[in-house]
């Protein structure tokens, strides 16, 4: 490695760190109360799919450092969105050994999801370092055991998305059949480390971890296929696009032509991709976050798709995608809405921002939602409703 490539890998880990350490705030999203109560009490299980292994790495931190379960859990979100925008700046610049992978690399470092997930006290953070890794590891290595074990984490820290990938990683394995032994025998022991475990919690047998998120799932969903109102899947749809164009913004449309492109690695890529895109689109729901873990291998496709271009307006458009993530996250704060349409956008925008960050904006406009509907409520019936 050239001294070069090294002081850019520098460069891109202590800015990612420090932009992190900037925009540290109180526990966000519902989940993060629970993890914290759930490491604190020792009992490292929330709801489905219990998040064991995230718990219990930020329980043995807490003990490590002695410090309090919210340091914990932002202490190793933030350890992971930098060490995964390093592995990313590795990993692109295998792909695109220039300036065109230098800017992509400084994308994921400072896209709003990648910056954002690492300061909320949710298990997203994670992905953002174990996706960049697998790609690396099945692509650039011979090694089936190391992949083994990338899995194996990556689907212990979020079971979601380590089921997600699994047709990437059975591709890939098709490919290089004599990693497969290695693989399971690495793999295997591995998941069972964090699978069993989650099966005493929940009990009901082997498949009692399944069956929970099942449920769960079937309670939230309201894609095309789900059991719910036109509108609603309508709604679906539009929040899906609208989650992804916040992840990626003018990048999206470069990932859509690179799914044009003859190249050996877009296949890799939409195999990786579709399986949890589909899942979210057609049956779930999701938020900017949910993407964490296809946000490595969109940016890929993006440079892909920019490949077909002019050199300078490539770089060009990659370096309007990072101004504009990083004006998302700095500069972004509430406006005078006139209309529901504007409210709307003030609320979904400023939620996944620096300013929703330090002002504790979710909790602030669920319970803004909540007052709401007790109004409605109270207005329907002549009286408060107790609940």
């Amino acid at each position: 490695m050239n001294s070069g490539k090294t002081c850019f890998l520098s460069a891109i880990g202590i800015f990612a760190l420090l932009s992190r350490i900037a925009f540290i705030s109180s526990p966000y999203f519902v989940d993060g109360p629970a993890h914290i109560r759930a490491i604190a009490s020792g009992v490292n299980f929330i709801q489905p799919p219990g998040y064991f292994l995230f718990n219990e790495t930020a329980w043995l931190l807490m003990h490590a450092l002695g410090i309090s379960p919210a340091a914990a859990l932002t202490s190793l979100n933030i350890a992971f969105s930098t060490a995964g925008s390093v592995i990313f700046a590795l990993l692109v610049l295998r792909i695109f050994p220039g300036r065109l992978g230098m800017l992509l690399a400084v994308f994921y470092a400072f896209s709003d999801v990648m910056w954002f997930v690492a300061d909320v006290h949710s298990s997203y953070a994670s992905i953002t370092f174990f996706a960049p890794a697998l790609l690396y590891v099945l692509w650039f290595t011979e090694s089936g055991w190391l992949a083994g074990i990338v899995w194996a984490l990556m689907a212990g820290f979020r079971p979601s998305d380590g089921v997600f990938v699994l047709p990437f990683v059975a591709w890939m394995l098709y490919r290089k059949p004599r990693q497969i032994l290695p693989f399971l025998a690495t793999a295997l022991p591995l998941v069972a480390m964090w699978y069993l475990p989650t099966v005493k919690h929940f009990g009901g047998g082997l498949l009692s971890p399944l069956r929970s998120a099942e449920g769960q799932v079937d309670w939230q969903a309201n894609g095309l296929f789900a059991n719910d109102s036109p509108l609603r899947k309508l709604g679906n749809m539009v929040h899906v696009g609208a989650a992804a164009i916040d992840a990626w913004n003018i990048l999206a449309v470069a990932a859509m032509l690179g799914l044009f492109v003859r190249e050996k690695r877009r296949t890799d890529l939409a195999v990786y991709v579709f399986p949890g895109l589909l899942f979210y689109l057609l049956y779930f729901f999701s938020d900017p976050s949910y993407f964490s873990y296809i946000l490595a291998p969109v940016v890929i496709l993006a440079g892909l798709g920019l490949q077909r271009f002019r050199p300078a307006l490539a770089h060009a458009t990659v370096a309007v995608a990072i101004l504009l993530s990083i004006a998302q996250m700095t500069l972004l704060h509430p406006i005078r809405y006139k209309n529901s349409s504007e409210a709307a956008l003030d609320a979904y925008v400023l939620e996944y921002s620096g300013w929703g960050l330090k002002h504790e904006y979710f909790l602030r406009m669920r319970a803004a939602e909540e007052n709401l509907h007790r109004g409605m409520r109270i207005s329907q019936n002549g009286v408060a409703d107790p609940r």
